[in-house]
């Protein structure tokens, strides 16, 4: 029975939260629909960050074994450029999230 009296809270409490969002998305739309945008960028940019780390490895690897190692390097250099870039967008948008 106690089960069933916390599923009700919950569900209570989730309503609640309905509200104070309307009244947010009320007061200024604009800036809610910036910062729900800037949470999500903030939640993708890690994912990102590692998904190059991946690409990083496997193109160092696949370079090792090469005959071309110029365009190995190459590759590997662009893809430490962009793992750099994400970091500086991470970095801005952590700034603006403040």
């Amino acid at each position: 029975m106690q089960n069933k009296k916390s599923i009700k809270y919950k569900i209570k409490q989730a309503l609640r939260i309905d509200r104070a969002l309307r009244i947010v998305w009320q007061s200024t739309p604009g800036w809610t629909i910036i910062s729900l945008t800037l949470m999500i960028v903030q939640g993708l940019l890690p994912l990102l960050s590692l998904y190059l780390m991946k690409l990083i490895i496997d193109s160092v690897t696949q370079g090792l074994t090469a005959v071309d190692k110029t365009g190995a390097f190459g590759q590997v250099l662009l893809l430490i450029g962009c793992a750099g870039a994400v970091s500086l967008i991470n970095s801005l948008c952590n700034s603006l999230a403040e």
